[in-house]
C-alpha cells in the first residue's frame, strides 16, 4: 500500500485563527516594551507599568500568536473546518 503525503507552509497561519472564548494575555517587558512606546508613544505609553524598574505591558489577544500553547489547535480548528465546507472532508 502506497500514499501520497505533501506539505505545505501558509504563511501568516497562526495569525489569521481567531481567539476563542478563552482569555490569553501577553506580558511582555524590557527592551521591547521601550522599542513600542517610541514607535508608537500615543497608543501605547498610558499603559505602561513599572515594576522594579522593568517597563512592562500587558496585552489581551484577539488573534493567536506563533508559540503561544493554544496557536496550533486554533489554527487547526479553522482550516478543519474550511476544508470541510470546501471540500467535505
Amino acid at each position: 500500500m502506497h500514499y501520497f503525503v505533501a506539505t505545505v507552509d501558509i504563511l501568516g497561519a497562526f495569525v489569521q485563527a481567531d481567539m476563542d472564548d478563552k482569555v490569553v494575555h501577553l506580558r511582555l517587558h524590557g527592551n521591547f516594551v521601550e522599542e513600542l512606546v517610541q514607535t508608537a508613544s500615543i497608543l501605547y505609553r498610558k499603559y505602561i507599568q513599572v515594576m522594579k524598574v522593568l517597563p512592562l505591558l500587558y496585552l489581551k489577544l484577539h488573534k493567536s500568536l506563533y508559540g503561544t500553547l493554544r496557536a496550533d489547535n486554533l489554527f487547526w480548528k479553522r482550516l478543519s473546518s474550511q476544508l470541510h465546507v470546501v471540500f467535505r472532508f
